[in-house]
């Protein structure tokens, strides 16, 4: 339908960690459960997904820990992130 955005959220070692994108399929899943609009859906899970990730890594990295310790904290960051860390780190961009 042309509509296009760019998110620029994330961190180098979710590529590292197994189930990454399994997780962001079934995060995908459960935002189209409850928003009609299936790319905004989408939009909003690998939003939520991407800024899960950075402050997962910048939690770990603080701790002088490894991306074996990535896994555990993005489970922890799924639940955990509040409203107003999403939005002031979000980074989107559009056209418009």
């Amino acid at each position: 339908d042309g509509r296009h955005l760019r998110l620029s959220n994330g961190h180098v070692w979710m590529t590292r960690v197994t189930g990454v994108g399994c997780s962001a399929t079934a995060l995908i899943g459960a935002f189209c459960a409850v928003q009609p609009d299936a790319f905004h859906a989408t939009v909003a899970a690998m939003a939520y997904l991407g800024v899960v990730g950075e402050v997962a890594a910048a939690q770990v990295q603080a701790q002088g820990r490894g991306v074996g310790q990535l896994q555990i904290a993005l489970l922890d960051g799924l639940h955990l992130l509040d409203a107003e860390t999403f939005h002031a780190r979000l980074r989107l961009q559009t056209d418009d």
